[in-house]
C-alpha cells in the first residue's frame, strides 16, 4: 500500500484487505431491547421528595459541613424508601386493573 506506484494500485490493495479482514472478522448485528421503565411512576410527593434531597446534597457540596452531610445521608434514605413504596403502590395499581381487564375479557 506505502509502496503502490498509483492511487488505483494502493486503492485494489486496501480493498483487498478490507475484504480479507471483514470474511474473517464479520460484522456483528446487535439488536438492542427496548426497555421502557415508566417515567411517570409517581405524582407530585416523588417530585417534592427528590428536590428536598437534591437542596441537602447541594448544600453539603457547597459546604462540606458534616451535619450536612449527614442530612443528605438522612434524605437519601428515608426518600429510598418512600420511592420505594410509592413503586410498590403503582405496581399494585396497574397489577389490579390488568386483571380486572383479563377477567372482563374472559367474561
Amino acid at each position: 500500500m506505502l509502496c503502490a506506484s498509483s492511487a488505483e494500485e494502493a486503492y485494489n490493495s486496501v480493498n483487498i484487505v478490507t475484504q480479507a479482514l471483514n470474511s474473517t472478522f464479520p460484522l456483528k448485528t446487535l439488536k438492542f431491547k427496548n426497555k421502557q421503565k415508566p417515567k411517570h411512576f409517581a405524582d407530585q410527593e416523588a417530585f417534592i421528595l427528590k428536590n428536598s434531597y437534591v437542596t441537602a446534597q447541594t448544600k453539603y457540596e457547597q459546604t462540606g459541613n458534616l451535619r450536612d452531610k449527614e442530612n443528605t445521608v438522612q434524605f437519601k434514605k428515608s426518600n429510598e424508601q418512600s420511592l420505594k413504596a410509592l413503586r410498590k403502590n403503582v405496581f399494585q395499581f396497574h397489577l389490579k386493573n390488568l386483571k380486572k381487564v383479563t377477567s372482563s375479557m374472559a367474561s
